[in-house]
């Protein structure tokens, strides 16, 4: 935590401190979404939306165009696998295609 009044994270001046009152995080970091989560992404030559979501602490993208009516895709990230899906449904269990994910720990081991 941060005794702060600033509106954002990004603008606390203050040290941030352990929950457990063992001192100082030097190590937090903090960082702009809007500059560091693209809009949208490209998968296969299909371009993916950024939804106003999130699937295991990341955003959720929307396939741009469906080729058939209820055809939606989805790239979402999948926190205990490590991977990103493309899937019918956000966080489901049936993916069409798969990747290694990100290399920064989101769920607990």
């Amino acid at each position: 935590y941060a005794a702060s009044v600033a509106a954002s994270p990004l603008a606390a001046g203050a040290s941030w401190q352990r929950l457990d009152d063992s001192g100082e995080e030097h190590e937090a970091r903090f960082a702009n979404a809007d500059g560091a989560i693209p809009g949208s992404v490209l998968v296969a030559g299909e371009r993916y939306v950024q939804q106003p979501r999130l699937c295991d602490a990341r955003p959720v993208y929307r396939r741009a165009t469906a080729e058939l009516a209820g055809s939606e895709v989805f790239l979402f990230f999948r926190a205990h696998e490590g991977e990103w899906w493309l899937g019918p449904v956000v966080g489901g269990t049936d993916c069409y295609a798969r990747a290694q994910g990100s290399l920064l720990e989101v769920a607990p081991r």
